[in-house]
Formats: structure tokens, sequence, C-alpha cells
């Protein structure tokens, strides 16, 4: 399931218009939450961008791209850990929290 458009009174983000994967996970402290975009390269090789929203200041982040096709996402502690699927193989990828994003 592929989300085009969030329709909610007060929601407030301002995300670009664009395609979102059906993935989302919220740390412990409900302070952040991630969504996944969808980012397919010229050459047609699947990717996405973990995109941040943060609950304090309704700000959103958009980190940088990962080849492949997430399958599952968790938070622990300072980093935000994708089951990615890429060439027929899952793993597990990490990412460190930004230091110059506050929550």
């Amino acid at each position: 399931m592929i989300v085009e458009r969030v329709i909610l009174e007060d929601w407030p983000y301002h995300l670009a218009e664009w395609k979102y994967q059906d993935k989302f996970a919220y740390d412990s402290k409900r302070k952040f939450a991630v969504l996944i975009k969808w980012d397919i390269s010229e050459d047609n090789e699947p990717g996405f961008r973990p995109v941040l929203l943060i609950e304090k200041t309704k700000a959103n982040f958009e980190l940088d791209r990962i080849e492949g096709c997430c399958n599952g996402l968790s938070i622990k502690k300072d980093r935000i850990i994708f089951e990615v699927f890429k060439n027929s193989i899952l793993e597990n990828f990490q990412v460190k929290f930004p230091h110059h994003i506050s929550i």
C-alpha cells in the first residue's frame, strides 16, 4: 500500500507530495517518527529515504538515500535499524540519529 496523501485537519507537518511506503516507526517516548519515502533511481533501481518527523518542533528531515526496499524498521536508542531487501538478500542496515537534529 502506498500512501499518496494524508488528510487530517490538524496534520502539523509540511511534506512534499511524494510516494511513501506503508512502513513507519515511533521512538519509545514518541518524540519522533520515521516514514519511508520511495526514491527510485534514474536507472530504475529501488531505494528509499527515511523521513524524520519531530513531534516537539513539527519539523521534518529527510535522510540520505538507502539502496533497496525497506522491509521493516525499528528504533533503538540513537539508531534507526532498517531491514532492507536488496539483490535478493535481506540485511540489516543501521543509521545513527543525526546530532544536528534536536528532539
